[in-house]
């Protein structure tokens, strides 16, 4: 078994606890936990095992947090440099062109297929379907609802006759 890796910390332990009490990320307060760990075991020195039972982690996250703090110190351990918030397809000015065609009672939009082809020509971009479908659910709460086909032949007095005697009906 190897020894454990002894390295020196240089800010003080009541310093990481104060820094401990204001971070707000729970990542960033495990990360302190760990480090507050191997401050307090710095002259003997603890295993990366002990510390990851201690603090309640994976072995190799504390491995990864100690590297880290040797690197870079406190800032370069803190640091979460993972990706996320992509930039979206759809530009903000595009957004608003996209919300007024949407909101707009006279547009006779049928269907998704038929809003991507219309955004694609009219900003010339390639949209696909999935993320046009996604965006537009998600931002304007919008489905695909498509009435269904009237005959021909429905006289529409009778809809209006149908509808005001159903109201009555339901009410009561």
């Amino acid at each position: 078994m190897a020894y454990p890796k002894i390295f020196r910390i240089k800010e003080e332990l009541t310093a990481l606890r104060l820094a401990l009490r204001r971070t707000e990320s729970e990542l960033g307060r495990k990360r302190l936990r760990t480090l507050i760990i191997f401050k307090q075991h710095e002259d003997t020195g603890i295993s990366v095992r002990e510390v990851a039972r201690l603090a309640r982690i994976d072995r190799n996250s504390a491995m990864d947090w100690r590297h880290a703090y040797i690197e870079g110190g406190l800032s370069k351990m803190l640091a979460h440099e993972r990706g996320g918030n992509r930039a979206s397809v759809i530009t903000p000015g595009q957004r608003e062109v996209l919300q007024e065609r949407l909101h707009d009672a006279q547009n006779g939009l049928r269907g998704f297929k038929e809003l991507v082809t219309w955004f694609n020509e009219h900003f010339g971009t390639d949209v696909k379907y999935q993320t046009m479908n996604k965006f537009v659910k998600r931002n304007y709460g919008a489905s695909c609802k498509v009435a269904r086909k009237s005959h021909v032949k429905k006289d529409p007095l009778a809809v209006e006759a149908l509808k005001k005697t159903s109201r009555l009906s339901a009410r009561s």
